[in-house]
């Protein structure tokens, strides 16, 4: 990660000058690129603009600011919406996805697929034992397996967390041990401890 603010400085700045920033995001303690952005911008000398003076010796200052939710663009479907919560779910009749989709709903999320679609894959992929989901045959994504929460799972792994019989994704680590959810069951999506995350299961990025 980069320091919160970087200084860069070039030579002195005598003309109007046309900079082009190029930033590189890389995977954590890695240099293989996973995306890139570029801006363009104009730096006026003092005599152009006086009443805002440049820095005797030029400088450009770089303010980094993250959100707490991680960049990967996971969904947000939630296992209540009318479109699909009364849709019966699992191998057996009985429970529906707005009752009990929150497994579902949380491995879609990863997909950026809704859990009707999950259900229906799962249903035919013989991926139900009852209303449990085998982990293994949630099409598109590599389960790894069963583990605990740590902060390091996140550089290699998306992230689903029992939080006492409920199923959400983890989005990323909010502050060490408390860990940022796209909660299914939710209509917001609440930050939660290390203490109140039973396992979870993990998917190869």
């Amino acid at each position: 990660m980069l320091p919160a603010e970087l200084t860069l400085k070039p030579t002195f700045w005598k003309q109007r000058e046309a900079v082009v920033l190029h930033v590189y995001a890389c995977a954590p303690n890695t240099q293989n690129v996973i995306a890139t952005a570029c801006t363009k911008f104009g730096i006026n000398p003092p005599y152009e603009t006086p009443q805002y003076p440049l820095p005797m010796t030029a400088q450009l200052r770089l303010v980094q600011q993250l959100s707490p939710e991680s960049s990967r663009g996971y969904t947000d479907y939630k296992q209540f919406n009318s479109s699909w919560k009364s849709t019966t779910m699992g191998a057996s009749n009985g429970t529906t996805i707005g009752a009990s989709g929150c497994a579902i709903t949380s491995v879609g999320n990863i997909r950026g697929v809704t859990p009707v679609t999950i259900n229906s894959e799962l249903q035919q992929d013989g991926g139900y034992s009852g209303n449990s989901l085998y982990w293994g045959k949630v099409r598109g994504l590599s389960f790894k397996g069963n583990s605990s929460i740590s902060d390091s799972l996140f550089s290699s792994y998306h992230v689903v967390a029992d939080v006492g019989g409920h199923w959400v994704l983890l989005t990323g680590v909010s502050s060490p041990g408390s860990y940022s959810s796209h909660d299914p069951g939710k209509s917001y999506n609440p930050t939660y401890s290390s203490s109140q995350i039973y396992s979870v299961r993990l998917y190869y990025k």
